[in-house]
């Protein structure tokens, strides 16, 4: 349980990082709750954690994300996502995080670089765009 002393950051930090280590089936619960968490996210440190947290449940192995011929990062295609994953990406779209400038946050560009996709925020707006353009029943539909 989170002290009164410790910040509502640090908690859900410590929270998120927890979520990783139980690895709780990604049920509809448990991914709705992360859902809400990440589109909350207003604070980069705890952006972090929770979106980790969440993009862990909808992509347990990161390294299986193909890396892109041209820069050797792994990239992430908006047009293979499935409904859980691009779910995901639209609730850290939504974070008011992004909405900070200048926006830099080195752990946040990790899980970027983990999860094969950039975090600036206008470029990873684009990506969330075009997932749900290439969705079933998407705009392209």
């Amino acid at each position: 349980m989170c002290a009164a002393s410790w910040s509502a950051v640090q908690c859900l930090c410590h929270a998120a990082a927890a979520i990783q280590l139980v690895d709780p089936p990604p049920g509809a619960e448990v991914l709705g709750r992360l859902r809400e968490a990440a589109q909350r996210v207003d604070e980069p440190m705890a952006g972090a954690e929770v979106f980790a947290a969440l993009l862990h449940a909808v992509i347990p192995d990161p390294s299986s994300i193909p890396d892109d011929p041209r820069t050797g990062f792994r990239r992430l295609d908006p047009s293979a996502l499935n409904v859980e994953q691009r779910e995901a990406l639209e609730a850290i779209g939504r974070a008011p995080v992004w909405d900070v400038e200048p926006f830099f946050y080195g752990r946040l560009m990790d899980v970027g670089l983990e999860y094969g996709f950039s975090w600036d925020p206008k470029q990873f707006r684009a990506m969330v765009a075009a997932a749900r353009t290439a969705a079933p029943g998407g705009p392209a539909a």
